[in-house]
């Protein structure tokens, strides 16, 4: 994915909390991913495959047992431990 955005070998993925525009409660968030070159303070820090990723503080612990992969289309998607993507 980050080839396909031609961005260099350093950049990593984030993730973060992003608000949801067709939700009526300011509450209701979805997870946004961006490539950058460093984390943020506070940013959980990874490395899977090469490809450094750093997950904001907000959404850490909804995360846990999810893992971030590329899909077929070379979207980045979350699964759950277990599940399979079938996009």
């Amino acid at each position: 994915a980050r080839e396909k955005e031609g961005l260099p070998e350093n950049f990593g993925v984030r993730i973060f909390a992003a608000p949801d525009p067709s939700a009526n409660s300011s509450q209701a968030a979805v997870y946004g991913f961006g490539f950058v070159d460093a984390p943020q303070e506070g940013d959980a820090v990874g490395q899977t495959d090469g490809t450094p990723y750093y997950v904001a503080p907000e959404v850490a612990d909804s995360l846990n047992d999810v893992v971030l992969d590329v899909a077929e289309t070379g979207n980045l998607v979350l699964t759950r431990s277990g599940e399979s993507d079938t996009a």
